[in-house]
């Protein structure tokens, strides 16, 4: 069981990554507003790429982007998906502690 819940872990964290980038890329096709808002920060006049995980994350995990991404189809299909990836690492991660825990 502590094998299946690392293996599901590991696969999960890749799709995770390519989610991630199919997402950001979406969201600088269909709302480039947002995109700056939430990946670009103006300092003076030079723009600095920044990656607001925490923001983002919870955007997602609380089901925000369904109301806030509501205008852009593609953007929000692509944050349900990290959505459902992230409760299948949690779930696998919750898989292995019960494997270690119960040994």
């Amino acid at each position: 069981m502590l094998i299946t819940g690392g293996v599901i872990l590991v696969i999960s964290v890749v799709i995770s990554t390519i989610l991630w980038s199919a997402f950001r890329l979406s969201l600088k096709r269909e709302a480039p507003h947002l995109y700056e808002a939430l990946w670009v920060k103006s300092l003076g006049s030079h723009s600095v790429r920044t990656n607001m995980v925490l923001p983002l994350t919870l955007m997602i995990f609380l089901r925000k982007y369904r109301g806030e991404l509501a205008e852009y189809p593609k953007s929000r299909a692509w944050a349900s998906w990290i959505f459902a990836n992230g409760w299948l690492q949690l779930g696998a991660f919750a898989v292995m502690v019960v494997a270690v825990l119960g040994k």
